[in-house]
């Protein structure tokens, strides 16, 4: 087979070669031929074979290149298949000395698919005339439609090769259903299928997301290169990825917008790359630990930038990037280990336009960043402690600007810091989980932020029912609140709520996140709190709302792993309603499906198979692990 043995793309039956469509194998592809080896020589050597029809050799596009000379690639035509399997069979081969690598050709080129494609034609020019009156094709077009939508992938496929009327039945329905391609949907097809789906389906799809298997994943990025031209959206994870393989997939995406690059081995010279991508306003890289920050300064257009867990980057280089990139709003600098603070005063000094910030606090003086002009969100995380000094200037700077603060820190409470953030009158969001010293009159000065929309005190078990409760009387925009594992708040608890919500005359419900908390999942059942469903929703699932709330999803693992308050057999729902909330569903909770293998990759299928994306990765790997 040659110097690699990924690249068998064939099997045998008896003494003949097909490719994995079921093609016979006439004609070979050979690589890797040294620049001294001639058309003779190879003749000479597959001859021994069997008859050639056709040998051809290709030359490097600039031969006078010494410097780089790539090898030669050549194409042998047989007359007999059984010659070409005998040399498949073969596994080295040696031109003069000098070792070659030997794989059939694509299915497409091989002879008996060439010939398919010609009685294809002459059938489809003949066709309405030799079919009897019964066809098919006496069907009209929703018809059609409707039977393709019922149809797999693989026979969809075979249905829009049988005529080109069967070809536009099918673009129809792909320019609807396949505007978000998903990788995994294809992985299945062989070469030539996804070749022909691209050829259809390419030009209509708007966003690409997945991984692109190890397996044949040069030849994918190519095709996804050459017709999926439209995209704006490309999401892609666990990849590995090469600059010349990133260059064929992204370089004809003129349109691109956004990308996500996640845990693909990304290299500086990779980033390089995306440089003539002019329309690229949101970069997210997270996870990507060989880049040090060099050639991301060039994306001047990029406006949201997240280089979440990429611990190779350079203060240096992050202050050049906050130099030239005058337009960013968002930025995700969490796990980014070596930052300095140099890094946080390049921050303050140059992102003028800044809105959001995510970043890691473990080392380095930080505090700067609080006199960010248009600081609205901020993301702090610490292995322990925050510095005190970052909530005072907050106080100082951004009393009247800030709305959402998360804080992920073991011990980042305390009551000098606890007045401080009592001081940020516009908080709409705050969140502060998982923390010991958050007590009753934390709260108390919680209470004094009546901006407040949604609070998060998941595993705080040091404060009482009376002091949120005096929350909720003071704060009357409250919209969510995460009770995750407060074992201390129970029925009670809900009981008193709806007394309070009654009281405040609200146009809005109040959703609260009780999962392993104190409060009996059957609670909905009490009378004296279903007759407030109109004011009062409770949740006993993990809360995937977008854009809020993403650190309780290390909930759904527990779940998955701990099967004491979970049972994947239990019919009854698993988010309790008092009454509708939005457009979620309130069936047997089929959707919710939870597997119990120990693998991160069955829970990223699962999630990406109930939520329609992959889950976010800052919070959830962190928490996981």
């Amino acid at each position: 087979m040659g110097l690699d043995d990924d690249n068998a793309n064939f099997n045998f039956v008896d003494n003949e070669a097909y490719t994995e469509d079921n093609v016979l194998i006439y004609n070979i592809f050979v690589y890797k031929i040294a620049q001294k080896i001639t058309e003779t020589h190879l003749t000479e050597y597959f001859q021994k074979f069997g008859k050639i029809i056709k040998l051809s050799v290709r030359r490097p596009a600039n031969p006078n290149n010494h410097r780089n000379r790539a090898p030669k690639v050549g194409f042998v035509n047989f007359a007999d298949p059984k010659s070409a399997a005998s040399v498949l069979k073969t596994p080295y081969h040696f031109v003069n000395c000098k070792p070659i690598g030997v794989k059939a050709c694509d299915s497409w080129h091989q002879p008996d698919a060439q010939q398919q494609n010609v009685d294809k034609a002459e059938k489809d020019e003949n066709l309405e005339q030799t079919v009897p009156s019964a066809s098919i094709l006496n069907l009209n077009d929703d018809c059609l439609e409707q039977i393709c939508k019922h149809l797999h992938l693989r026979d969809q496929i075979q249905f829009a090769r049988t005529c080109q009327r069967f070809r536009d039945v099918f673009e129809m329905i792909s320019k609807i259903k396949y505007k978000k391609l998903i990788l995994e949907e294809v992985q299945t097809l062989t070469l030539w299928q996804l070749r022909d789906f691209l050829q259809i389906v390419g030009p209509h799809v708007e966003t690409l997301m997945g991984t692109i298997t190890a397996r044949k994943s040069r030849r994918i990025g190519e095709f996804l290169g050459t017709h999926c031209i439209n995209v704006k959206t490309v999401t892609i994870d666990t990849t590995r990825f090469k600059p010349l393989f990133l260059k064929r997939l992204l370089q004809r995406m003129k349109c691109l917008n956004e990308l996500e690059l996640q845990d693909v081995t990304l290299t500086d010279r990779c980033v390089d790359v995306l440089k003539k991508l002019t329309n690229l306003k949101i970069l997210r890289v997270p996870r990507n630990c060989e880049i040090t920050g060099k050639y991301i300064e060039q994306l001047c257009g990029v406006q949201e930038l997240s280089l979440y867990g990429c611990s190779g980057i350079q203060s240096t280089a992050l202050v050049e990037i906050c130099k030239s990139l005058t337009g960013l709003r968002i930025l995700d600098i969490k796990l980014c280990n070596r930052l300095d603070t140099s890094a946080f005063q390049g921050i303050a000094k140059y992102c003028r336009n800044l809105e959001t910030l995510k970043m890691s606090c473990d080392s380095a003086q930080y505090e700067c960043i609080a006199k960010l002009p248009k600081l609205k969100n901020l993301e702090l995380f610490a292995q322990e402690f925050l510095r005190s000094q970052i909530f005072s200037e907050l106080a100082t700077h951004q009393a009247h600007q800030l709305e959402s603060l998360k804080l992920k820190a073991a011990h980042c409470i305390n009551y000098n810091n606890t007045v401080s953030i009592a001081q940020l009158k516009k908080l709409k969001i705050l969140c502060c989980p998982l923390n010991e010293a958050l007590v009753d009159g934390t709260l108390k000065e919680f209470a004094e932020l009546t901006e407040l929309e949604e609070i998060n005190v998941k595993g705080c078990n040091n404060f009482t029912s009376e002091s949120l409760l005096h929350l909720l009387r003071k704060c009357l925009k409250l919209k969510r609140v995460n009770i995750t594992r407060c074992k201390q708040l129970a029925d009670q608890f809900v009981l008193e709520t709806c007394k309070v919500l009654r009281k405040q005359q609200r146009k809005e419900p109040l959703l609260i996140f009780a999962n392993r908390s104190g409060i009996d999942r059957f609670i909905f059942e009490n009378p004296d709190v279903k007759k407030y469903s109109d004011i009062l929703k409770i949740t006993f699932d993990v809360p995937f709302f977008d854009g809020h709330f993403y650190d309780d999803v290390e909930d759904i693992y527990d779940d998955i792993y701990d099967g004491s308050e979970f049972d994947e057999n239990d019919d009854d729902d698993d988010i309790y309603y008092l009454g509708d909330y939005g457009d979620m569903d309130s069936d047997n909770d089929e959707d919710f499906l939870f597997h119990d293998e120990d693998d991160m990759g069955d829970i990223y299928n699962h999630f990406f198979h109930v939520y329609g994306r992959f889950p976010e990765y800052d919070d959830v790997i962190d928490d996981f692990w």
